[in-house]
């Protein structure tokens, strides 16, 4: 039985059948395997584990009550039916194995904080996950997305999850799909249009109220980032950031979290929102930091994004999150705009340097990003009157 550590722990990967013969061994080999170990949790990867009979149930009965916390990973159909059919599903946290899918080849359709989407065929997507305990975060965004479906939110939910190389994906269906960033790459006389339509879009989306306790606190979780991100204030201006975030009124709309035109895709002529591991409930202007982040912010420290990420030059990317907020606030003098301006690159500025403290990289983008954000941050907090704006 061979072991790995991964992300801090310990895997352990028995191999062919566990019976009357070998269970003592088993249980011998897995308590020596993870002697003293702190806190007393291990992963139990069944990928190539044939057969488990009574006698190896027991060994594992033997474990927890032992106190051992047993993650059952990858167990195959006939293994699992055997767990199923004992009572272990109930007892224990099992997974089945996962089918194994290959996207070499597939069409890269664009990438996140947490993966990349490729185009697998047709009709059909498919999300990996750049980390490896990734498991979790894909079914939070299954219930996140049934959430969103059941209260009038056009969306894909992942039918399935895919083993791809070490890594996992979400596989999603979208016949003939395309994103309104693509779409206004390959028909860029469309492009004001379809910027009206994201800006409509984004509104209904913002209209839509949901019973709180449904979906997270987009304003808990930018307070409880802010406290990763601590280092790259001084006190004084943590405290008054923390301030600013208390004091955004509570509110239960639905806010998407990631909100550009990269995740919206129009489907047979009607929008379509994706990517919704961040999907939770706030004040809009947690979308419109958002957006300001991903088309502006991150362009100042590397302008060459813009090619690589969007399709188009620096002056086109920026220019159209500019129309996208204006037209948002449509209606209301520049003068006014100007106020609620402020505060959304304060927002996205505070939202740039959690990133980056949650991803723990320091290197030179990296580096470039928080001395850009400190600068903006030490400017705006001079400036900003009142802590946050009502939308009518």
């Amino acid at each position: 039985m061979r072991t790995e550590e991964r992300s801090g722990k310990q895997v352990l990967f028995p191999k062919g059948r566990i019976d009357a013969e070998n269970a003592q061994k088993f249980y011998d080999e897995v308590s020596e395997a993870v002697a003293g170990r702190e806190p007393k949790a291990f992963e139990l990867n069944l990928e190539e584990l044939e057969y488990i009979s009574s006698a190896g149930l027991r060994s594992l009965l033997r474990l927890k009550k032992e106190g051992w916390d047993i993650a059952i990973t990858e167990a195959s159909s006939a293994v699992y039916e055997i767990f199923s059919v004992t009572g272990f599903t109930e007892m224990f946290s099992i997974r089945k194995a996962y089918r194994k899918m290959s996207v070499d080849g597939c069409k890269r359709l664009g990438s996140g904080f947490f993966g990349a989407v490729y185009r697998y065929n047709e009709d059909t997507i498919v999300k990996v996950y750049n980390i490896p305990d990734c498991i979790p975060i894909i079914e939070n965004e299954q219930k996140r997305a049934k959430v969103a479906l059941l209260n009038g939110i056009p969306t894909a939910i992942a039918y399935d999850v895919v083993r791809v190389g070490d890594r996992y994906g979400a596989v999603f269906e979208l016949l003939e799909a395309k994103s309104f960033n693509d779409i206004t790459i390959e028909h860029p006389e469309k492009a004001d249009e379809m910027i009206r339509r994201f800006v409509d879009f984004m509104k209904y989306i913002h209209t839509i109220e949901i019973e709180p306790g449904s979906l997270p606190s987009a304003k808990d979780m930018y307070l409880e980032n802010l406290e990763l991100a601590k280092r790259f204030f001084s006190d004084a201006q943590y405290r008054t950031i923390r301030s600013y975030l208390e004091q955004f009124p509570e509110d239960h709309h639905v806010v998407h979290g990631d909100l550009h035109m990269k995740n919206v895709m129009l489907v047979n002529d009607e929008p379509m929102l994706i990517d919704m591991d961040s999907l939770c409930l706030g004040h809009p202007l947690f979308d419109l930091a958002g957006i300001y982040a991903v088309y502006i912010s991150f362009t100042e420290v590397d302008p060459t994004n813009c090619l690589r990420f969007w399709g188009v030059p620096e002056d086109v990317c920026i220019g159209r999150c500019k129309k996208i907020l204006r037209a948002y606030f449509n209606g209301i003098s520049d003068e006014v705009y100007q106020k609620i301006e402020k505060k959304i690159i304060l927002t996205a500025t505070v939202r740039m340097l959690c990133l980056i403290a949650m991803s723990g990289r320091e290197g030179d983008l990296e580096g470039r990003i928080v001395k850009r954000g400190q600068e903006v941050v030490s400017k705006l907090l001079e400036e900003i009157d009142g802590l946050y704006f009502t939308i009518e």
